[in-house]
């Protein structure tokens, strides 16, 4: 999933549950291809090096807030 914005744009995406334990990734630049893997077969500094601060979480729903998103 690949966006470009402006400043201030929002892109709100939702994700249910995985349908399949797997799914191919591309990257068009390179043509690099590779399997991602769903979070319980994932090692756990992968799944740590996805996620996001507490200080930037509150930094991303303030700027929400300022921009009357939340």
């Amino acid at each position: 999933h690949t966006t470009y914005t402006t400043p201030d744009t929002v892109s709100l995406f939702l994700r249910g549950p995985a349908e399949k334990e797997r799914s191919i990734i591309t990257e068009r630049e390179t043509g690099r291809v590779w399997w991602r893997f769903g979070e319980d077969k994932e090692k756990a500094q992968r799944r740590g090096s996805k996620r996001i601060s507490k200080d930037y979480f509150d930094e991303l729903t303030g700027r929400l807030r300022a921009m009357e998103v939340l």
